[in-house]
């Protein structure tokens, strides 16, 4: 499964400094990825983890509408779950998509924060059947991640 990114901005986004993660571990690779910070796939699964921000001027979008966006992206949607947290000292979203992309059973965990002028989009997402098998090591990259 490719890796599954919404524009979070209306213009090139200015990307974040200083972010401090810890890269996921084994099966997960990193790889090049033109439309995030950092992506990372797991050569077991195939499912992805992901890191992109906007700190431009254009990247006041509300963490409801770039849940929006991230919805948008399926062709048919099941189920949508979405809750607000604390994150990183900041009110965050974070919110699960199930449905297709291209015919295929797809699921979304995403991670939506503002924080500091800029946007920050933690994604998880794979194949339906394989998502549950990696998400601890989604849990785990959320709890290391910090926006500066």
């Amino acid at each position: 499964m490719s890796c599954i990114h919404f524009n979070i901005g209306n213009s090139e986004p200015e990307k974040a400094k200083d972010i401090d993660y810890k890269s996921p571990p084994s099966p997960y690779e990193r790889i090049k990825n033109s439309d995030t910070d950092y992506a990372w796939q797991s050569r077991k699964t195939g499912n992805m983890i992901a890191i992109s921000s906007n700190c431009s001027k254009n990247s006041d979008k509300s963490l409801q509408q770039a849940f929006q966006d991230v919805s948008k992206g399926f062709d048919r949607t099941e189920d949508i779950k979405q809750e607000p947290f604390f994150y990183n000292g900041r009110e965050a979203l974070r919110g699960i998509v199930k449905g297709s992309i291209d015919g295929i059973a797809a699921t979304i965990d995403v991670v939506l924060l503002n924080k500091n002028q800029c946007f920050y989009q933690l994604t998880y997402s794979g194949v339906s059947n394989q998502f549950s098998e990696e998400k601890n090591i989604f849990e785990n990259f959320i709890k290391d991640f910090k926006a500066p």
